[in-house]
């Protein structure tokens, strides 16, 4: 059942494969397209929405947020991290906003804990999922506001203070689970 927020259900147009950066984490470098109305999301016929979220929640797992959060965001401690402009689509493919970056945290950390997780890995041994995630806290020294899980890079995460400014800000649309940390 659609919800109050809009959502996209396709793959950001105007950067053929090279998406996949946004969902890894890997950077332009200089590629994506200067031109802000080159790259486009679309939102999805079923999740028009009826007002327009801080964050666009997406089949992809990339992070689209509106300008605004963006700054919170790019506020704290992030690492390196690229900002980048596109023009979101209403559900006809028509111009409705300008005002959305994707977000592309560079910064992978290595933090799982595996043996208090619950994972599932293919047949060869890759992560192939996590229903549970349970985070090192011997590398809690080294973890950022908001960063990749290094284990699986398309896992975004963000710090308790992050996500208390970003409720104070009123940030709309994101759904969280909490990671604890464990020896």
């Amino acid at each position: 059942m659609p919800g109050s927020f809009a959502s996209a259900d396709r793959t950001p147009e105007g950067l053929d494969l090279e998406y996949l950066r946004l969902v890894v984490g890997e950077a332009f470098d200089g590629t994506y397209p200067a031109d802000a109305g080159a790259v486009k999301l679309r939102l999805g016929e079923d999740y028009r929405g009826l007002r327009l979220p801080s964050f666009i929640g997406n089949t992809d797992g990339v992070f689209p947020v509106d300008r605004s959060t963006a700054k919170i965001i790019v506020a704290s401690d992030t690492g390196r991290l690229e900002i980048l402009p596109f023009v979101l689509l209403d559900h006809k493919g028509r111009p409705y906003s300008d005002d959305y970056v994707f977000l592309n945290p560079l910064e992978r950390i290595d933090c799982l804990n595996e043996a208090a997780s619950e994972v599932r890995r293919s047949t060869k041994g890759a992560l192939r999922a996590i229903k549970r995630l349970v985070l090192d806290a011997a590398k809690a020294p080294m973890l950022r506001d908001f960063f990749r899980l290094g284990e699986k890079p398309n896992t975004y995460l963000l710090s308790e203070t992050l996500v208390q400014r970003l409720r104070e800000a009123g940030s709309t649309n994101l759904y969280l689970t909490e990671a604890p940390l464990h020896p």
